[in-house]
């Protein structure tokens, strides 16, 4: 790759970023927790009808809960580059935008200390993730070991213990992994209420058996498939009920590090959901990854995540609680994770760059910004833009999206929160109106020079294991 600004310019601007004269005296700590492939309407904190979060219920009853917020991806790589870099991203990101500031480079500059642990194995020194962090930590300590939740509470505490004492204020990501695929959790039950399908997703997989001739393997497994699912499903429920009983406890860790006296900000967020077969398969990946005879309703429909940019993928959760976030309120208007690194600039007194996409969401709250009239994401096989004000979403594939057989499509949310009724044909003006604005916002994006670099072998031996490089790759 080639670097469209120097390396001295990007340093004279985070100089210029970090004017400690201007900073207020006391500046709390930051802690942003991200959570690995965590949708949001699985969460009992916004109103799952399974205790899977109890923990962060608590927390919320004196912070700030946002109803709606847009991961910028379906996958993490490019949802990570653009969460950490406060900008969109229109490429299939593979690395940090060389050619800004990140939001630890920026808390750096400004005297904070920077701290990362991280579970996820892709994000990784190899794709510039690691800049402005002064303490970045993976899974090399455990001998490559894919983290679980206690996992990170042992190596977070074991670098508590050993870490001097310091007078900065401090900046901790943790990024947790569990409920990512293969899941795998503890053998703590949900106590109540078994897994539920939703009415118009088993009416969409009755629709789609249906369509298929008597002899096809979807009849024939039918039963076995929708315990299956159900299994999966509670399975990945409970990882999240494990990840939150740890958030507490690294809430509990960082607090007791904490001098007497320094306030923290906490942000819990995640950087794309999971399908969990709500939607079904782009034809093309199922017809070359899958065996005809082996076609049934588990592999027909959509358990994973990237490939598409339904709202399972794509609403995530967004908590935030301490200075400038109590109260225990709800927010429902429209946010963002690029609104992440201005919030979290503005919590440290930081002055904001000029270039950055997302907003700080205390003036958001404040009503002295207005949500963004336009929300996107990208993944690498399409692009989505929603207009706030209307509630229009449309998805425009790439030329790897065409070539799996992903439609362009059109949805009213509020009309139709769940997806099943493409209006491309029905709104064609509104479909253009969108299609036109995408054009316009894709055309003036320079953050890379050309594509990210291709995939080394080490990166591409951690995508596979984690499921990413399965067809058509990244």
């Amino acid at each position: 790759m080639k670097y469209i600004a120097t390396a001295p310019l990007l340093l004279l601007f985070l100089l210029s970023c970090g004017n400690k004269d201007s900073q207020p005296a006391n500046r709390p700590d930051l802690v942003l927790i991200v959570v690995d492939t965590l949708r949001a309407d699985h969460l009992s904190l916004y109103g799952y009808d399974r205790p899977t979060t109890p923990g962060l219920k608590s927390i919320a009853n004196d912070g700030v809960l946002f109803l709606d917020t847009t991961a910028q991806s379906s996958w993490t790589l490019p949802s990570m580059a653009s969460l950490l870099s406060g900008r969109r991203v229109f490429i299939n990101a593979l690395e940090m935008p060389p050619t800004v500031p990140t939001l630890a480079e920026m808390l750096q500059a400004s005297g904070y200390e920077t701290h990362a642990f991280v579970g996820n194995p892709a994000i990784s020194p190899k794709g510039n993730y690691h800049r402005g962090f002064n303490t970045f930590t993976g899974r090399e300590v455990t001998g490559d070991k894919t983290w679980d939740c206690s996992d990170l509470e042992k190596t977070l505490s074991s670098f508590l213990e050993q870490r001097p004492q310091s007078d900065k204020p401090q900046f901790y990501y943790l990024h947790y992994l569990d409920p990512h695929y293969p899941y795998a959790p503890s053998d703590t039950p949900l106590t109540t209420n078994r897994v539920t399908i939703r009415p118009d997703v088993f009416e969409a997989w009755e629709s789609t058996a249906k369509g298929l001739a008597p002899n096809h393997p979807i009849h024939s497994s039918w039963e076995d498939d929708q315990a299956s699912i159900a299994k999966a499903i509670d399975s990945y429920d409970k990882e999240i009920a494990a990840i939150d009983r740890s958030v507490i406890n690294v809430l509990e860790l960082l607090d007791s590090a904490r001098p007497s006296g320094r306030d923290s900000l906490f942000i819990l967020a995640s950087d794309h959901g999971e399908g969990l077969w709500d939607h079904a398969h782009h034809p093309e990946v199922v017809s070359r990854s899958i065996e005809d005879e082996k076609q049934t309703l588990q592999h027909l429909y959509f358990r994973d995540h990237s490939y598409h940019l339904y709202q399972e993928l794509l609403h995530t959760p967004l908590l935030i609680a301490g200075p400038g976030f109590r109260g225990g309120t709800q927010c429902s208007l429209p946010v963002e994770n690029i609104d992440i690194f201005p919030t979290l600039l503005h919590a440290a007194g930081v002055a904001l760059p000029d270039t950055l996409d997302g907003q700080p969401l205390q003036q958001i709250l404040s009503g002295d910004l207005r949500p963004a009239p336009f929300i996107t994401a990208h993944a690498n096989e399409g692009t989505m833009i929603r207009a706030t004000q209307s509630g229009w979403k449309l998805v425009w594939p790439t030329d790897t999206g065409f070539s799996f057989g992903m439609p362009a499509q059109l949805y009213h949310l509020g009309a139709d929160p769940y997806e099943r009724n493409n209006q491309v044909e029905h709104q064609v003006e509104i479909y253009a109106q969108l299609l036109k604005i995408r054009e316009q916002m894709v055309s003036g994006f320079n953050l890379y020079e050309g594509e990210t670099p291709s995939i080394d072998p080490e990166q591409q031996k951690v995508l596979k294991e984690m499921g990413y490089l399965d067809v058509g790759g990244r």
